[in-house]
């Protein structure tokens, strides 16, 4: 239970809460301790390093005034009454360095400034002048009765020494006295000052040499100060006249130190006193602690009481929760249960009551799913015997309908190889036309369906532009001449990988809405090579179409301006067929049209790369000049219409035709001739058991493959797939004569490397 309430977000609030109040109380009290304690901290650190200093202060003081007596009595004895002599004068310093182990040296110097007596306690007494350099035997200026300090030295390098001067008061003629002080006596007052636990004082002269220190060897090395942080801070505050005493200074480790100084007026000197940050701080760092212990119980305590809080919430909150999942999860018959007379409680009485709702609605909802499960059950059986039987009639359609079709474009092409009257030859072209333009509407009709399913696949070859265009040219050069119309073309002459049904299917159904809709002027069809492309432009100069428009002339049906429906100007499918093929093979359409101006149609086809062959028209001249003269064409056929015109078309090419419609049919054949033919056409929907692709499967065996061609107009995405998938050649119906002529000329050139003999059919 506990591990729960950790888990929920009601815990982890509510700890949030509790500790943002305990911080909002915790903070100030602190900040505002923590300044007092800083504030008293400091002041009273400075109190008593102030204290420290006047009492070390005084003692230097006191001692060199005791000095100063010794000396001054020695001077005021009665010299000038001549009752003592020089030799008095120098038992008497002797007996001064006795009283004063202080004193190392006296010097007296007579009023004209010569030294006239030198008493040592390391070097022999000197009475009378000295022969030293007159710059060593001029006594020091002294200006008044008072004495007169000079630069502290080290003797020998290591102890300090300093010289007091004063004139003397009872003489004629007043000298000078210099008594040479050790300093070490100082250090003794120094090691004797206390300020807290780790402070420390010591004693500098005016340049910031250490003379003074509780560390002797910091003393006797002549240490200097005078770059150090603190001395900086004393003497720009002796500058500026402010207090000397608690001035924190940074000492470069991070904690700092508090300095305090006062100067021995008589010397110069600076006696420094210093504690460390830490220690004086110590009570701030006392608030803070004290203050941390506090926040810590209270962050405890904002978690128990977190956690009380959240458990008296989250035990009934949880068993909603379980009750509301197992609704979620289909168990509408289970209840929550609690009891806690709050919102919780009613709460739970809402999903109880939306559980009885719902399943009450449940089980009605379940009966009418059941009906309807059923209907749909029904209605999903008829569509699929509705597509089946669709499926059934667009192969049948297009087989039944294409071989007729195909027959006639066959008749059509063989009766224009022959030398006919120019009216007749007139005539026949225009049949071709219409046998063109009957195709284009049998196709839209038919395929519409088909592209809608997802059927139609693209049957890529290489093939000449100018042949895949060449029929479209050809009806649209009549139609225009009909109505009327200019119509240029410019084609450039290039081979293009693509399914050249289908391009001829765009081109011919944006040629035919052109020239539909273009009252007076002009149709242009050209194309263009440009990188790795051909990019076709169809343009008229006729009725344009609106803004608006465009993007609807492409749907099915769609006629803006055939609102009457007129019968003559098509039923709205072209531009619904040329959307899907530009689709399918990738063609960038695109459309610009304004109303009056006209409309210009720009789609791409993709160049065949290192292709260099001949056209469909060369194929038929080929033909026509006796290429396949004596060339032995089986062909398996059972639509005797069919049979009939190609029968025509290679007896006027000089080939040699011979027809079967199934496997022992063609073994009569091979029987017959003892050898297996030139070339093989094998219509893939026959009649009997046998299909195309299983007879060619056979032939196969016999005959190098690239001299099989299958020929369908099966529309089945199914079997175009197995037809596709099959290795063979693949042409659609229906067929032209130059498409014969085209596949015929390379199936022969082509020479196969068998990798075994040709078997012979077994009995």
């Amino acid at each position: 239970m506990i591990g729960g309430v950790f888990k929920g977000r009601l815990f982890w609030r509510y700890f949030a809460w509790f500790v943002f109040v305990c911080s909002i109380l915790w903070i100030p009290g602190t900040v505002v301790e923590m300044w007092l304690a800083h504030r008293d901290g400091v002041a009273s650190a400075g109190q008593l390093q102030q204290t420290e200093t006047m009492a070390a202060r005084r003692l230097i003081e006191g001692h060199l005034q005791g000095i100063e007596s010794l000396i001054r009595d020695v001077s005021g004895l009665p010299w000038r009454q001549g009752l003592l002599t020089p030799e008095d004068r120098r038992l008497e310093f002797q007996r001064l360095l006795k009283i004063s182990p202080v004193i190392h040296e006296i010097h007296r110097w007579d009023a004209s400034g010569r030294e006239t007596l030198y008493i040592s306690r390391i070097w022999g007494d000197r009475v009378g002048p000295s022969n030293a350099d007159a710059k060593d035997a001029r006594a020091p200026l002294v200006a008044g009765d008072g004495p007169v300090y000079g630069d502290v030295s080290f003797r020998d390098g290591l102890e300090p020494f300093v010289p007091i001067t004063l004139r003397e008061t009872n003489s004629d003629a007043p000298g000078t006295i210099t008594a040479i002080l050790d300093l070490k006596f100082i250090a003794d007052y120094i090691a004797e000052v206390r300020v807290g636990k780790a402070g420390r004082a010591y004693l500098t002269d005016k340049r910031g040499t250490i003379i003074a220190h509780p560390d002797a060897d910091r003393m006797l090395r002549r240490h200097s100060v005078e770059a150090s942080r603190e001395f900086r801070a004393v003497v720009q505050a002796m500058e500026r006249g402010e207090p000397l005493n608690a001035m924190q200074v940074a000492d470069g480790t991070g904690s700092g130190k508090f300095v305090s100084a006062i100067v021995v007026p008589s010397t110069g000197w600076l006696l420094f006193v210093e504690q460390p940050a830490d220690e004086v701080l110590l009570p701030v760092r006392q608030a803070l602690e004290r203050g941390a212990a506090i926040f810590a119980i209270g962050i405890v305590l904002a978690f128990f009481a977190s956690l009380w809080s959240a458990r008296a919430l989250t035990g009934p909150i949880v068993e909603v929760g379980r009750g509301a999942r197992k609704i979620a999860e289909g168990d509408l018959g289970a209840r929550i249960a609690v009891k806690t007379g709050d919102e919780i409680e009613a709460l739970a009485s809402e999903f109880n009551r939306m559980a009885a709702q719902l399943q009450e609605y449940t089980t009605g909802l379940e009966k009418k799913v059941e009906a309807k499960t059923a209907e749909l059950q029904d209605a999903l059986k008829l569509a699929h015997d509705a597509m089946r039987a669709r499926a059934l009639f667009l192969a049948a359609a297009s087989h039944d309908l294409r071989q007729p079709l195909y027959a006639i474009s066959i008749l059509a092409d063989t009766l224009a190889s022959d030398a006919l009257q120019p009216s007749a030859m007139a005539v026949l072209e225009k049949q071709r036309v219409a046998i063109a333009v009957l195709r284009t509407l049998f196709d839209n009709l038919l395929d519409l369906s088909r592209f809608d399913a997802g059927e139609v696949r693209p049957m890529l070859r290489v093939v000449s532009l100018r042949d895949v265009l060449a029929p479209s040219i050809l009806e649209h050069e009549v139609i225009c001449q009909a109505k009327g119309l200019q119509f240029h073309h410019d084609i450039e002459q290039a081979w293009v990988q693509t399914d050249p049904d289908l391009v001829r299917r765009v081109a011919g159904n944006l040629l035919s809405n052109a020239v539909r809709y273009t009252p007076a002027g002009t149709v242009t069809l050209e194309a263009h090579i440009a990188d790795g492309h051909v990019r076709l432009r169809i343009a008229d100069t006729g009725i344009g179409i609106a803004p608006e428009d465009q993007g609807r002339v492409f749907e099915e049906f769609v006629q803006v301006a055939n609102p009457a429906r007129e019968r003559e100007k098509g039923v709205g499918l072209g531009l619904s067929i040329v959307r899907r093929i530009a689709t399918l093979l990738d063609m960038d359409l695109t459309l610009q049209s304004a109303p009056s101006v006209g409309t210009t149609v720009t789609f791409r086809v993709p160049v065949a790369e290192n292709i260099h062959g001949v056209t469909a028209q060369e194929d038929l001249t080929y033909a026509a000049a006796g290429a396949f003269k004596g060339a032995r064409i089986w062909i398996v056929e059972d639509d005797p219409l069919v049979r009939d015109a190609l029968s025509l078309q290679f007896n006027i090419w000089e080939a040699l035709p011979a027809f079967a419609s199934s496997v022992a049919e063609l073994l009569v054949l091979q029987g017959v001739d003892g050898r297996w033919p030139d070339a093989a056409i094998v219509d893939d929907m026959l009649g009997a058991d046998e299909n195309g692709l299983e007879i060619a499967s056979v032939l196969r065996e016999f005959m190098p493959e690239s001299r099989i061609v299958l020929v369908t107009g099966n529309v089945d995405p199914v079997r175009t797939q197995v037809l596709e998938e099959s290795g063979l050649v693949v042409l659609r119906k229906p067929l032209a004569s130059g498409d014969l002529a085209q596949w015929l000329r390379q199936a022969l050139e082509t020479q196969v490397a068998r990798t075994s003999p040709v078997r012979e059919p077994a009995g």
